[in-house]
């Protein structure tokens, strides 16, 4: 029996409730959560119950595939209660309405219910048009049942049976058929479009037919939560109240090793809203003298930087292919930056429009490759600002797209380059931060 995996990392997820109030995926949610609760009355429920239910799971579905799958395990649970006639009825709909992948099993399905029904016509009509309608579909034999001259199988349905192997059913001294699996060979599981690019998938069992094309859907993420630590380096020029030093080679600043904190929600089919958090320190000495606020500061003065990043913004799925994608970015990045020496402070706070692109490439299941830069240049007021936002990474870890978990992470190293260089007046700084960034992201 299907059951939902715990969230073992269930404690992250306090940041994204925080910020987002609406819950992503909920349609497909509620479709695994009835096939589920169908599944479990299989059992124990009465037969009027489990119909009930199985029709209560296609109803809160709009995707042909998961309403075609949904109604075969309907039948199927009919079909093993001896309730022939509504068996049928359930496979009409699905050789009515349901796509062509699922249709052999209902001819199949039908042909002995009408052979139980002591309608041996129209059970060899049904055997001839799936013959012609689906060639090549294998098909389960039929043997001459025991104990009822008038249930035995006809030559022409026994003859049209013995085409495949008779394993998937056997002769019972009761009369009765026994199923098994249906003898579907492949399904066809819906991807990113509902009606198209399917790939393949070999269900094991009839529960696990339904698992894959219905839990799916659900299992598309709709949240990611990524913690990255950034060893972080930090260069450029500072000219502003009175002093003029380059952090690189007139200060001994060594690398500090910040926090990213970042997380997506997507709330639509080609949108989601991205955000990321970034904060670090660092200090060192000058090694020079420098007059700062009008005051006169020795070699050897402490120097302490501060910095903060909060970055909202929108990516735009604009193109989309088998192992890649292409996104377009578009958000503000909040900031504040200070330095201190000897307790006298320039603070400098901003709000930056940008735009950017972002691509990903799977270079293998194991591991995507990503990478996304972002840009805004702004003059005004007396005022400019040119801002640079640069990202690649590789993300390892197994692959899900063969085995879907309901919480999915993966390991990411990368690298990243953020330049800001403003002006105001006669003050200006040019500050990049750059190195190398290693961290866990988390799907659900």
């Amino acid at each position: 029996m299907y059951k939902t995996r715990p969230y073992e990392l269930a404690f992250f997820t306090f940041v994204l409730i925080f910020l987002f109030s609406a819950l992503p995926m909920r349609g497909a949610q509620n479709v695994g959560k009835a096939l589920e609760e169908a599944m479990k009355c299989r059992n124990s429920g009465t037969v009027n119950e489990v119909s009930k239910l199985f029709n209560n799971a296609v109803a809160v579905t709009d995707n042909p595939h998961q309403k075609a799958c949904i109604l075969s395990l309907l039948a199927d649970f009919l079909m093993e209660k001896q309730e022939w006639e509504k068996a049928i009825d359930v496979n009409e709909k699905i050789l009515t309405d349901g796509p062509d992948v699922f249709r052999p099993t209902a001819y199949y399905e039908n042909s002995q219910a009408y052979f139980m029904l002591n309608k041996p016509d129209k059970a060899n009509a049904l055997c001839t048009e799936l013959n012609e309608n689906y060639p090549g579909n294998g098909l389960v034999q039929y043997s001459n049942l025991t104990g009822s001259e008038s249930r035995s199988v006809p030559e022409q349905l026994t003859k049209l049976f013995t085409e495949s192997s008779a394993s998937n059913t056997v002769p019972t001294s009761s009369g009765k058929i026994i199923m098994f699996s249906k003898p579907v060979e492949y399904v066809y599981v819906a991807a990113s479009k509902e009606d198209q690019n399917f790939s393949k998938v070999v269900p094991k069992s009839n529960h696990d037919l339904a698992i894959s094309i219905v839990e799916t859907q659900a299992k598309k993420k709709g949240f990611s939560l990524d913690v990255k630590g950034w060893q972080c380096d930090i260069a450029g020029d500072i000219d502003a109240r009175g002093m003029e030093i380059d952090l690189e080679t007139e200060t001994d600043i060594d690398e500090e090793t910040g926090m990213v904190i970042g997380g997506s929600w997507k709330y639509s089919k080609m949108n989601q809203l991205e955000f990321s958090y970034t904060y670090f320190d660092h200090s060192g000495t000058i090694n020079k003298p420098v007059t700062f606020f009008n005051n006169f500061y020795n070699s050897g003065t402490l120097i302490e930087g501060n910095t903060r990043f909060l970055d909202l913004g929108i990516s735009h799925l604009m193109k989309e292919w088998r192992r890649a994608s292409l996104r377009f970015l578009y958000g503000v990045n909040f900031g504040r930056m200070f330095v201190c020496m000897s307790q006298q402070e320039l603070t400098t706070t901003f709000e930056i429009p940008y735009i950017g692109i972002e691509g990903n490439y799977n270079l293998t299941g194991n591991v995507k490759f990503n990478g996304s830069g972002k840009f805004s240049s702004a003059h005004h007021s007396g005022v400019g600002v040119v801002f640079k936002d640069f990202e690649t990474s590789l993300k390892i870890g197994p692959d899900y797209s063969r085995v879907p978990e309901e919480i999915e992470w993966c390991g990411v190293i990368g690298y990243r380059f953020f330049e800001l260089d403003g002006n105001i007046d006669n003050d200006s700084a040019e500050i990049n931060y750059s190195g190398p960034t290693l961290g866990i992201e988390i799907r659900f």
